[in-house]
Protein backbone atom coordinates (compact mmCIF):
# COMPACT_ATOMS: atom_id res chain seq x y z
CA UNK A 1 0.00 0.00 0.00
CA UNK A 2 1.37 3.26 -1.26
CA UNK A 3 -0.38 6.70 -0.52
CA UNK A 4 0.32 10.29 -0.88
CA UNK A 5 -0.97 12.68 0.43
CA UNK A 6 -0.69 16.04 -1.34
CA UNK A 7 -0.54 19.58 -0.04
CA UNK A 8 -2.69 18.59 3.36
CA UNK A 9 -2.58 20.95 6.19
CA UNK A 10 -2.11 18.99 9.44
CA UNK A 11 -4.39 19.00 12.46
CA UNK A 12 -2.41 17.48 15.09
CA UNK A 13 -1.19 19.32 18.66
CA UNK A 14 1.25 16.69 19.39
CA UNK A 15 2.83 16.83 15.93
CA UNK A 16 5.96 19.00 15.05
CA UNK A 17 3.72 19.64 11.90
CA UNK A 18 0.95 20.95 13.15
CA UNK A 19 -0.89 23.25 11.40
CA UNK A 20 1.61 23.33 8.65
CA UNK A 21 0.34 22.44 4.84
CA UNK A 22 2.85 19.10 3.81
CA UNK A 23 2.93 16.61 1.85
CA UNK A 24 2.41 13.03 3.42
CA UNK A 25 3.82 9.55 2.19
CA UNK A 26 2.15 6.10 3.65
CA UNK A 27 3.72 2.90 2.87
CA UNK A 28 2.22 0.13 4.27
CA UNK A 29 0.53 1.21 6.88
CA UNK A 30 3.82 3.82 7.87
CA UNK A 31 4.18 7.56 7.75
CA UNK A 32 7.91 7.25 5.73
CA UNK A 33 7.94 11.12 4.58
CA UNK A 34 6.73 14.31 5.54
CA UNK A 35 8.15 17.10 3.42
CA UNK A 36 7.04 19.36 0.96
CA UNK A 37 6.63 18.22 -3.04
CA UNK A 38 7.16 14.61 -2.30
CA UNK A 39 7.54 13.10 -5.82
CA UNK A 40 5.85 9.60 -6.57
CA UNK A 41 5.69 6.47 -8.67
CA UNK A 42 3.19 4.50 -10.94
CA UNK A 43 2.26 2.40 -7.75
CA UNK A 44 1.27 5.27 -5.52
CA UNK A 45 -2.24 6.12 -5.15
CA UNK A 46 -2.21 10.37 -4.93
CA UNK A 47 -5.20 12.24 -2.80
CA UNK A 48 -4.78 15.72 -4.05
CA UNK A 49 -7.72 17.90 -3.00
CA UNK A 50 -8.98 21.20 -2.32
CA UNK A 51 -9.06 22.16 1.20
CA UNK A 52 -7.77 18.57 2.61
CA UNK A 53 -7.01 18.20 6.16
CA UNK A 54 -5.61 15.31 8.06
CA UNK A 55 -5.87 14.19 11.74
CA UNK A 56 -5.02 11.33 13.64
CA UNK A 57 -8.25 8.56 13.32
CA UNK A 58 -11.27 9.98 14.56
CA UNK A 59 -12.54 7.92 17.12
CA UNK A 60 -16.52 7.72 18.06
CA UNK A 61 -16.63 6.93 22.16
CA UNK A 62 -20.16 5.14 21.94
CA UNK A 63 -22.35 3.10 19.28
CA UNK A 64 -24.80 0.72 18.38
CA UNK A 65 -24.10 -1.07 16.00
CA UNK A 66 -26.95 -4.05 16.72
CA UNK A 67 -24.94 -7.07 16.14
CA UNK A 68 -26.09 -9.90 16.90
CA UNK A 69 -29.68 -9.77 17.73
CA UNK A 70 -30.76 -7.00 15.66
CA UNK A 71 -29.07 -7.24 12.49
CA UNK A 72 -31.86 -6.39 10.33
CA UNK A 73 -31.72 -2.18 11.91
CA UNK A 74 -27.37 -2.36 11.27
CA UNK A 75 -24.84 -5.15 11.54
CA UNK A 76 -20.90 -5.33 12.12
CA UNK A 77 -20.30 -4.61 8.25
CA UNK A 78 -23.12 -1.65 7.64
CA UNK A 79 -22.66 0.34 11.00
CA UNK A 80 -18.68 -0.02 10.03
CA UNK A 81 -19.21 1.48 6.86
CA UNK A 82 -21.59 4.24 8.22
CA UNK A 83 -18.23 4.91 10.71
CA UNK A 84 -16.01 5.37 7.91
CA UNK A 85 -18.37 7.81 5.46
CA UNK A 86 -18.39 9.31 9.25
CA UNK A 87 -14.65 9.56 9.19
CA UNK A 88 -13.77 7.28 12.31
CA UNK A 89 -11.42 4.75 12.53
CA UNK A 90 -12.42 3.29 15.83
CA UNK A 91 -15.71 3.16 17.34
CA UNK A 92 -16.61 2.23 20.85
CA UNK A 93 -19.31 -0.43 20.69
CA UNK A 94 -21.99 -0.63 23.11
CA UNK A 95 -23.13 -3.99 24.56
CA UNK A 96 -27.01 -4.15 24.17
CA UNK A 97 -27.56 -6.53 21.60
CA UNK A 98 -29.25 -9.79 21.82
CA UNK A 99 -27.29 -11.87 23.50
CA UNK A 100 -26.11 -8.80 25.31
CA UNK A 101 -21.98 -8.76 25.24
CA UNK A 102 -22.00 -10.07 29.04
CA UNK A 103 -19.03 -12.71 28.27
CA UNK A 104 -15.82 -13.23 27.20
CA UNK A 105 -17.13 -15.50 23.79
CA UNK A 106 -19.60 -12.57 23.09
CA UNK A 107 -16.13 -10.29 23.24
CA UNK A 108 -14.42 -12.18 20.89
CA UNK A 109 -17.40 -13.17 18.54
CA UNK A 110 -16.75 -8.70 17.75
CA UNK A 111 -13.27 -9.47 17.44
CA UNK A 112 -13.84 -12.05 15.14
CA UNK A 113 -16.33 -10.53 13.18
CA UNK A 114 -14.44 -7.21 12.42
CA UNK A 115 -10.77 -7.95 12.21
CA UNK A 116 -10.76 -7.71 8.42
CA UNK A 117 -12.79 -4.79 8.30
CA UNK A 118 -10.28 -1.36 7.77
CA UNK A 119 -12.01 0.11 11.04
CA UNK A 120 -11.27 -0.95 14.49
CA UNK A 121 -13.82 -1.68 16.60
CA UNK A 122 -13.60 -1.38 20.64
CA UNK A 123 -16.19 -3.74 22.01
CA UNK A 124 -17.52 -2.85 25.40
CA UNK A 125 -19.09 -5.16 28.04
CA UNK A 126 -22.17 -4.90 30.33
CA UNK A 127 -21.69 -3.94 33.52
CA UNK A 128 -24.11 -6.67 34.77
CA UNK A 129 -25.50 -9.59 33.65
CA UNK A 130 -27.42 -9.37 30.91
CA UNK A 131 -28.00 -5.58 32.31
CA UNK A 132 -30.41 -7.25 34.72
CA UNK A 133 -28.59 -4.73 37.51
CA UNK A 134 -28.34 -8.06 39.69
CA UNK A 135 -24.96 -9.82 39.46
CA UNK A 136 -21.50 -8.28 37.90
CA UNK A 137 -20.59 -9.49 34.79
CA UNK A 138 -17.39 -11.31 33.91
CA UNK A 139 -15.30 -7.89 34.05
CA UNK A 140 -11.96 -9.27 34.23
CA UNK A 141 -12.40 -12.21 31.67
CA UNK A 142 -14.14 -9.81 29.26
CA UNK A 143 -11.29 -6.93 29.27
CA UNK A 144 -8.48 -9.87 28.40
CA UNK A 145 -10.61 -10.55 25.24
CA UNK A 146 -10.37 -7.21 24.40
CA UNK A 147 -13.36 -5.21 26.09
CA UNK A 148 -12.01 -1.70 27.08
CA UNK A 149 -14.78 -0.48 29.32
CA UNK A 150 -18.35 -1.88 30.86
CA UNK A 151 -21.72 -0.46 31.14
CA UNK A 152 -25.43 -0.98 31.11
CA UNK A 153 -25.89 1.45 28.48
CA UNK A 154 -29.35 3.51 29.08
CA UNK A 155 -30.44 1.10 31.93
CA UNK A 156 -29.21 3.26 35.02
CA UNK A 157 -27.72 1.26 38.10
CA UNK A 158 -29.65 1.32 40.59
CA UNK A 159 -28.38 -0.85 43.12
CA UNK A 160 -25.36 1.47 44.73
CA UNK A 161 -23.60 -2.16 45.95
CA UNK A 162 -23.50 -3.24 42.77
CA UNK A 163 -21.98 0.11 41.41
CA UNK A 164 -19.48 0.44 44.18
CA UNK A 165 -18.21 -3.26 43.62
CA UNK A 166 -18.43 -2.83 39.94
CA UNK A 167 -15.95 0.33 40.37
CA UNK A 168 -13.55 -1.02 42.79
CA UNK A 169 -13.16 -4.56 40.95
CA UNK A 170 -12.41 -2.64 37.33
CA UNK A 171 -10.22 -0.27 39.61
CA UNK A 172 -7.85 -3.09 40.11
CA UNK A 173 -7.40 -4.06 36.40
CA UNK A 174 -7.51 -0.28 34.75
CA UNK A 175 -11.27 -0.54 33.27
CA UNK A 176 -13.38 1.91 32.95
CA UNK A 177 -16.96 1.57 34.06
CA UNK A 178 -19.63 3.68 32.46
CA UNK A 179 -22.82 4.65 34.03
CA UNK A 180 -26.00 6.51 32.85
CA UNK A 181 -27.23 9.48 35.20
CA UNK A 182 -31.17 9.07 35.02
CA UNK A 183 -33.35 7.86 38.08
CA UNK A 184 -35.98 6.13 36.16
CA UNK A 185 -38.95 6.60 39.16
CA UNK A 186 -38.70 10.16 37.83
CA UNK A 187 -38.56 10.05 34.03
CA UNK A 188 -40.69 6.79 33.06
CA UNK A 189 -43.05 7.46 30.70
CA UNK A 190 -41.85 10.92 30.13
CA UNK A 191 -41.40 11.81 26.38
CA UNK A 192 -39.21 15.05 26.07
CA UNK A 193 -37.90 17.57 27.99
CA UNK A 194 -39.62 19.54 31.12
CA UNK A 195 -40.48 22.79 31.00
CA UNK A 196 -43.00 24.83 29.35
CA UNK A 197 -42.99 23.57 25.82
CA UNK A 198 -43.88 19.96 26.80
CA UNK A 199 -46.91 21.42 28.28
CA UNK A 200 -47.62 23.41 25.43
CA UNK A 201 -47.25 20.40 23.03
CA UNK A 202 -49.20 18.09 26.04
CA UNK A 203 -46.36 15.97 26.45
CA UNK A 204 -45.64 13.93 29.29
CA UNK A 205 -42.08 15.72 30.23
CA UNK A 206 -38.87 13.74 31.34
CA UNK A 207 -37.95 15.38 34.79
CA UNK A 208 -34.48 17.43 34.47
CA UNK A 209 -34.43 15.83 38.55
CA UNK A 210 -33.75 12.54 37.36
CA UNK A 211 -30.48 13.12 35.47
CA UNK A 212 -29.67 15.08 38.22
CA UNK A 213 -30.21 12.89 41.34
CA UNK A 214 -29.14 9.92 39.44
CA UNK A 215 -25.64 11.97 38.43
CA UNK A 216 -25.23 12.89 42.08
CA UNK A 217 -25.54 9.40 43.04
CA UNK A 218 -22.62 7.82 40.85
CA UNK A 219 -20.50 10.78 41.66
CA UNK A 220 -20.87 10.35 45.28
CA UNK A 221 -20.19 6.43 44.91
CA UNK A 222 -17.19 7.17 42.55
CA UNK A 223 -15.89 9.45 45.15
CA UNK A 224 -15.86 7.97 48.16
CA UNK A 225 -14.53 5.16 46.33
CA UNK A 226 -11.74 7.05 44.63
CA UNK A 227 -12.28 5.24 41.14
CA UNK A 228 -12.92 6.24 38.21
CA UNK A 229 -16.07 6.71 36.69
CA UNK A 230 -17.82 7.68 33.17
CA UNK A 231 -20.85 9.45 33.20
CA UNK A 232 -22.38 9.30 29.76
CA UNK A 233 -25.38 11.28 28.17
CA UNK A 234 -24.64 14.30 30.27
CA UNK A 235 -27.57 16.84 28.68
CA UNK A 236 -28.71 19.62 31.51
CA UNK A 237 -27.15 22.88 32.67
CA UNK A 238 -27.34 21.64 36.21
CA UNK A 239 -25.44 18.04 35.58
CA UNK A 240 -22.57 20.06 33.47
CA UNK A 241 -22.03 22.01 36.35
CA UNK A 242 -21.77 19.36 38.98
CA UNK A 243 -19.42 17.82 37.35
CA UNK A 244 -17.68 20.63 36.91
CA UNK A 245 -17.45 21.17 40.61
CA UNK A 246 -16.87 16.91 41.11
CA UNK A 247 -13.83 17.31 39.03
CA UNK A 248 -12.36 20.56 41.11
CA UNK A 249 -12.54 18.48 43.87
CA UNK A 250 -10.63 15.89 42.69
CA UNK A 251 -13.45 13.27 41.89
CA UNK A 252 -12.28 10.73 38.68
CA UNK A 253 -14.94 11.61 36.30
CA UNK A 254 -15.19 12.09 32.79
CA UNK A 255 -18.32 12.42 30.63
CA UNK A 256 -19.98 12.20 27.49
CA UNK A 257 -22.12 14.35 25.66
CA UNK A 258 -24.23 13.05 22.44
CA UNK A 259 -23.99 15.14 19.59
CA UNK A 260 -28.03 15.42 19.52
CA UNK A 261 -28.04 17.25 22.46
CA UNK A 262 -25.48 19.84 21.39
CA UNK A 263 -27.12 20.63 17.92
CA UNK A 264 -30.60 19.85 18.76
CA UNK A 265 -32.68 21.71 21.45
CA UNK A 266 -36.54 21.13 21.91
CA UNK A 267 -38.08 23.55 20.04
CA UNK A 268 -37.36 20.41 17.11
CA UNK A 269 -40.03 18.47 18.93
CA UNK A 270 -42.99 21.07 17.38
CA UNK A 271 -43.02 19.35 14.62
CA UNK A 272 -43.93 15.90 16.35
CA UNK A 273 -41.02 14.66 14.13
CA UNK A 274 -40.57 11.18 16.03
CA UNK A 275 -36.71 11.49 14.53
CA UNK A 276 -36.44 14.34 17.12
CA UNK A 277 -37.17 11.21 20.00
CA UNK A 278 -34.34 10.61 21.88
CA UNK A 279 -32.94 10.06 25.38
CA UNK A 280 -31.53 11.74 27.27
CA UNK A 281 -34.25 14.14 25.46
CA UNK A 282 -33.22 17.70 23.39
CA UNK A 283 -32.72 20.13 26.21
CA UNK A 284 -33.19 23.94 25.91
CA UNK A 285 -30.83 26.01 23.87
CA UNK A 286 -29.49 27.06 27.54
CA UNK A 287 -28.68 23.78 28.15
CA UNK A 288 -26.77 23.92 24.92
CA UNK A 289 -25.25 27.24 25.98
CA UNK A 290 -23.62 25.45 28.79
CA UNK A 291 -22.69 22.15 27.03
CA UNK A 292 -20.30 24.92 24.97
CA UNK A 293 -19.26 25.93 28.02
CA UNK A 294 -17.91 23.00 29.28
CA UNK A 295 -16.66 21.76 26.05
CA UNK A 296 -14.45 25.02 26.19
CA UNK A 297 -13.31 24.47 30.00
CA UNK A 298 -12.66 20.53 30.02
CA UNK A 299 -15.75 19.61 31.96
CA UNK A 300 -17.10 17.72 28.96
CA UNK A 301 -14.26 15.17 27.48
CA UNK A 302 -15.85 13.87 24.23
CA UNK A 303 -18.87 14.68 22.00
CA UNK A 304 -19.85 11.03 20.59
CA UNK A 305 -22.13 9.60 17.84
CA UNK A 306 -24.42 7.46 20.53
CA UNK A 307 -25.74 6.15 17.36
CA UNK A 308 -29.01 4.49 17.45
CA UNK A 309 -30.37 2.86 14.37
CA UNK A 310 -34.27 1.87 14.76
CA UNK A 311 -36.11 0.22 12.70
CA UNK A 312 -38.76 2.19 10.42
CA UNK A 313 -41.70 0.53 12.31
CA UNK A 314 -40.21 1.93 15.66
CA UNK A 315 -40.12 5.34 14.11
CA UNK A 316 -42.95 5.93 11.58
CA UNK A 317 -46.05 6.32 14.46
CA UNK A 318 -47.32 8.28 17.07
CA UNK A 319 -44.61 10.25 18.94
CA UNK A 320 -45.87 8.68 22.32
CA UNK A 321 -45.10 5.37 20.67
CA UNK A 322 -41.80 6.32 18.75
CA UNK A 323 -38.21 4.55 19.90
CA UNK A 324 -36.38 6.86 21.03
CA UNK A 325 -32.27 7.53 18.83
CA UNK A 326 -30.68 8.66 15.84
CA UNK A 327 -28.72 6.84 13.35
CA UNK A 328 -26.10 9.61 13.63
CA UNK A 329 -22.39 8.55 13.20
CA UNK A 330 -22.30 9.24 9.44
CA UNK A 331 -22.72 12.34 10.54
CA UNK A 332 -21.67 13.30 13.31
CA UNK A 333 -18.51 15.59 12.70
CA UNK A 334 -20.69 17.56 10.31
CA UNK A 335 -22.92 18.38 13.12
CA UNK A 336 -20.15 19.27 15.62
CA UNK A 337 -18.14 21.13 13.10
CA UNK A 338 -21.29 23.13 11.67
CA UNK A 339 -22.12 23.65 15.64
CA UNK A 340 -18.88 24.59 16.93
CA UNK A 341 -17.21 26.07 13.90
CA UNK A 342 -18.01 29.78 15.25
CA UNK A 343 -16.47 29.82 18.53
CA UNK A 344 -13.82 27.37 18.15
CA UNK A 345 -10.32 26.53 16.42
CA UNK A 346 -10.50 23.36 14.79
CA UNK A 347 -7.85 21.64 16.31
CA UNK A 348 -10.36 21.80 19.35
CA UNK A 349 -13.04 20.32 17.70
CA UNK A 350 -10.89 17.53 16.27
CA UNK A 351 -9.20 16.69 19.70
CA UNK A 352 -12.76 15.86 21.03
CA UNK A 353 -13.21 12.69 18.20
CA UNK A 354 -9.50 11.75 18.64
CA UNK A 355 -7.11 12.39 21.72
CA UNK A 356 -10.03 13.06 23.70
CA UNK A 357 -12.19 9.62 23.69
CA UNK A 358 -8.61 7.99 23.49
CA UNK A 359 -7.54 8.80 26.50
CA UNK A 360 -10.44 8.78 28.61
CA UNK A 361 -9.98 4.61 27.73
CA UNK A 362 -6.20 5.07 28.36
CA UNK A 363 -5.64 4.21 25.16
CA UNK A 364 -2.19 5.25 23.20
CA UNK A 365 -2.40 6.91 20.15
CA UNK A 366 -0.21 8.26 17.69
CA UNK A 367 1.51 11.46 16.01
CA UNK A 368 1.63 12.62 12.69
CA UNK A 369 5.31 12.16 11.88
CA UNK A 370 7.69 10.30 10.54
CA UNK A 371 7.97 6.81 11.69
CA UNK A 372 4.54 6.62 13.21
CA UNK A 373 2.05 4.26 12.13
CA UNK A 374 -0.90 5.61 10.07
CA UNK A 375 -4.26 5.74 11.52
CA UNK A 376 -5.53 9.10 9.79
CA UNK A 377 -8.66 11.27 8.76
CA UNK A 378 -8.64 13.03 5.94
CA UNK A 379 -11.31 15.55 5.53
CA UNK A 380 -12.46 19.20 4.67
CA UNK A 381 -14.19 21.16 7.36
CA UNK A 382 -15.87 23.68 5.31
CA UNK A 383 -17.46 21.47 2.62
CA UNK A 384 -20.79 21.35 2.36
CA UNK A 385 -22.87 18.05 1.49
CA UNK A 386 -26.39 16.87 1.27
CA UNK A 387 -26.76 13.77 3.36
CA UNK A 388 -29.68 11.66 1.38
CA UNK A 389 -31.23 8.23 1.21
CA UNK A 390 -28.49 7.52 -1.63
CA UNK A 391 -25.50 8.14 0.12
CA UNK A 392 -26.73 6.83 3.81
CA UNK A 393 -24.68 3.77 4.50
CA UNK A 394 -26.35 2.96 7.70
CA UNK A 395 -29.31 -0.12 7.24
CA UNK A 396 -31.87 3.01 9.47
CA UNK A 397 -32.51 5.90 8.23
CA UNK A 398 -33.87 7.31 11.59
CA UNK A 399 -31.92 10.83 11.04
CA UNK A 400 -33.37 14.13 10.79
CA UNK A 401 -30.80 15.39 8.89
CA UNK A 402 -31.65 13.24 5.36
CA UNK A 403 -32.25 15.71 2.68
CA UNK A 404 -30.35 18.43 4.55
CA UNK A 405 -27.06 19.94 3.92
CA UNK A 406 -24.46 19.70 6.47
CA UNK A 407 -20.97 21.36 6.67
CA UNK A 408 -17.38 18.96 7.06
CA UNK A 409 -17.02 16.06 4.94
CA UNK A 410 -14.07 12.54 5.21
CA UNK A 411 -12.87 12.69 2.09
CA UNK A 412 -10.83 9.49 3.27
CA UNK A 413 -9.58 7.39 5.74
CA UNK A 414 -6.32 5.32 6.78
CA UNK A 415 -5.71 2.20 9.21
CA UNK A 416 -4.70 -1.17 9.35
CA UNK A 417 -2.08 -0.71 6.79
CA UNK A 418 -4.44 0.20 4.04
CA UNK A 419 -6.78 3.60 3.12
CA UNK A 420 -10.30 3.40 1.83
CA UNK A 421 -11.38 6.48 -0.31
CA UNK A 422 -14.73 8.02 0.33
CA UNK A 423 -15.31 11.15 -1.77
Amino acid sequence: MKLLLKSIRIIDPNSPFNGKIKDIYIENGIIKNISENIPSDPDTTILDRLNQHVSIGWFDFKANFCDPGFEDKEDIESGSEAALYGGFTNVGLLPNTQPHISKKSQVNYINNKSANLIIKLHPYGTLSEEMKGKDLSELYDMTCAGALAFTDDKRYVQDSGLLQRALQYSNTFNSLIITFPDDPFLSAGGLMNEGELNYSLGLKPISRLAEEIGLKKHLSIASYNNCRIHISGVSTKESIQLIRKAKSEGVKVTCDVAIANLYFDENELVSFDSNYKVFPPLRTKNDIEEIERGLKDGTIDVICSDHTPIDIEGKKCEFDYAKPGIASIQTTFSMLNEKLTSSFLLEEIILLITHNPRKVLNLPFNKIDIGQNADLTIFDPAFVWNYNLNNNKSKSINNPLIGRNIMGLALAVVNKSSFKILS
